[in-house]
């Protein structure tokens, strides 16, 4: 009897190992893939900023991109993996490269010059989207440029930084170039937010408006001519947003004349 009390024992102790184990080893090994898993859906989404030396061009012009990428703390990425496609027509024509420039740095010091660029040369009229995609986190972002011959009149650019530094103290210069192709003249008008401080402005008068401020330069060009037009601002320290500055206008004769299609967009850097 002691005998067959035993035999039974041992072979409930097989039985108990036989169905445990297994469960055991599947409710581990589902968990840890199930933890491996949630750490590769925890990727932090960040920010893409795009901005272009032109939102309007004419056909052969080159466009130039500035691209700015931060994580989900605001501080620049220099490593990201982009792709850049340029779109018309709802059909992808072109992937241009990208540089990294050598002035992106992770160590919180501003460069005026953008963390990555590229560029693209429209040779028909019409609608461009530029989009751009962070491979590691799917950010993404797009903008718009218009392409048309009516544009051949003047040429602007518009340059300055991407990303800054809201402490009331740094600097940062935003430049307008107008090349004349024909004789103009009129106003410059750019509309930036109340939490900026305009420190220098040259020639230019700043009005202080119910949305924030405007900068007016008086315009004076002739056939051929290129002139620079150029204001310096700080950022207050209670700042914490991202902000943008335009659209720029040129008016002549109390029409607008050309109007930016979008404004620029800074990013405040927290590094």
């Amino acid at each position: 009897m002691k005998n067959l009390i035993l035999s039974k024992n041992f072979l409930i102790a097989i039985a108990v190992i036989l169905v445990v184990v297994p469960i055991v080893l599947f409710a581990k090994n589902f968990f840890s893939k199930k933890l491996e898993g949630d750490e590769n859906k925890n990727v932090i989404s960040g920010l893409l900023l795009i901005n272009t030396d032109k939102s309007k061009s004419i056909p052969g012009e080159k466009v130039i991109i500035q691209i700015t990428s931060l994580d989900g703390d605001s501080k620049t990425l220099c490593d990201s993996n982009l792709k850049l496609e340029i779109i018309k027509d709802n059909e992808v024509i072109s992937e241009p490269d990208i540089s990294n420039t050598s002035s992106c740095t992770q160590s919180g010091n501003i460069s005026l010059n953008p963390d990555y660029t590229s560029y693209f040369i429209p040779y028909d009229e019409g609608e461009y989207q530029i989009k751009l995609t962070n491979l590691d986190n799917q950010d993404l972002s797009q903008i718009p440029v218009i392409v048309s011959k009516d544009l051949s009149d003047l040429s602007i650019t518009r340059w300055g930084a991407n990303k800054v530094k809201a402490n009331g103290l740094d600097r940062y210069p935003m430049k307008f170039t107008l090349t004349a192709n024909n004789d103009f003249a009129g106003k410059l008008v750019e509309q930036i937010p109340p939490h900026l401080k305009v420190v220098w402005q040259g020639p230019a008068k700043v009005e202080k408006t119910d949305d924030g401020q405007i900068v007016t330069w008086e315009i004076n060009l002739d056939k051929g001519e290129t002139k620079e037009y150029t204001y310096e601002y700080t950022v207050a320290t209670e700042n914490s947003d991202n902000f943008t500055l335009g659209n720029v206008k040129l008016v002549s004769k109390e029409k607008v004349y050309f109007e930016e299609t979008r404004p620029w967009i800074i990013a405040i850097n927290r590094e």
